[in-house]
């Protein structure tokens, strides 16, 4: 992806995850060996369900979630199964895991939130569902990106424009000092500029580079 988007270049967005067990201390060597079953058991479920959502199956899922797991499982990049349904927009799914009692603020290895997964992907519907089990819509990622950014960085003008209906500012910069107008405007995505400038961004601003 390119520069001054939310996520960084080479993002394994399509990567399964790996999981390590850890040794047990339970003693005698019986209930050590009944532990590290159990563990592993849940392990193994905690792969199925990220493979569930991941392959975009809601039936998959739900029968992942009757078993004993952990509904914040995380990869190895941090991501635990609800940033995998924001990213593919399911709605369906996102619902059974916010049911589940996942945590719709969990954030992965690049400060990405599902909620900011979803925009940076475009699923306004993804968006709205998150919006309304109550996350967070200040939150940003390391690079400071936030809901407005995230959706300007792609091109999304229908996650822009409800962003913005919910009072995103349009003047917000990011680390490197990138305005919503910058990212779109780099970006070549004319339509969100235009909403950007009609809703009152500065045409003159420069990031910290003065670009």
């Amino acid at each position: 992806m390119s520069g001054g988007g939310c996520l960084p270049s080479g993002d394994p967005s399509n990567r399964l995850p790996i999981y390590t067990i850890k040794k047990s201390t339970c003693k005698p060597f019986v209930s050590y060996h009944m532990a590290s079953e159990n563990r592993t058991r849940i392990q193994q479920n905690d792969l199925l369900l990220h493979e569930a959502v991941i392959k975009n199956e809601p039936d998959a899922v739900r029968e992942a979630l009757q078993r004993p797991t952990d509904v914040n499982c995380r990869n190895n990049y941090g991501r635990a199964p609800i940033h995998w349904a924001a990213s593919r927009g399911n709605v369906e799914i996102i619902n059974l895991l916010i049911e589940s009692k996942c945590d719709i603020e969990a954030a992965d290895k690049f400060g990405m939130r599902p909620l900011l997964m979803a925009a940076w992907h475009g699923h306004l519907e993804a968006v709205k569902t998150l919006v309304g089990a109550g996350a967070c819509l200040a939150a940003t990622n390391k690079k400071q990106n936030d809901l407005l950014q995230c959706a300007c960085s792609r091109g999304s003008l229908d996650v822009a424009e409800y962003a913005i209906s919910l009072g995103a500012k349009v003047q917000t910069s990011d680390a490197a000092g990138d305005a919503p107008l910058a990212l779109a405007s780099r970006a070549g995505h004319t339509s969100l500029v235009e909403l950007l400038l009609q809703r009152g961004s500065y045409i003159d601003a420069v990031n910290k580079v003065r670009y």
